[in-house]
């Protein structure tokens, strides 16, 4: 039982992670458009 929350937990900041390092990455993104036009 508690291994298997854990795997969740972990699984579940992964995806965080992932899901902030594109957000992240669309920021950069938007700025530098901003800047280029």
């Amino acid at each position: 039982m508690f291994f298997r929350s854990f795997e969740h937990f972990f699984f579940t900041v992964f995806l965080f992670l992932i899901n902030f390092k594109s957000t992240s990455i669309e920021a950069e993104n938007f700025k530098r458009r901003k800047t280029l036009y």
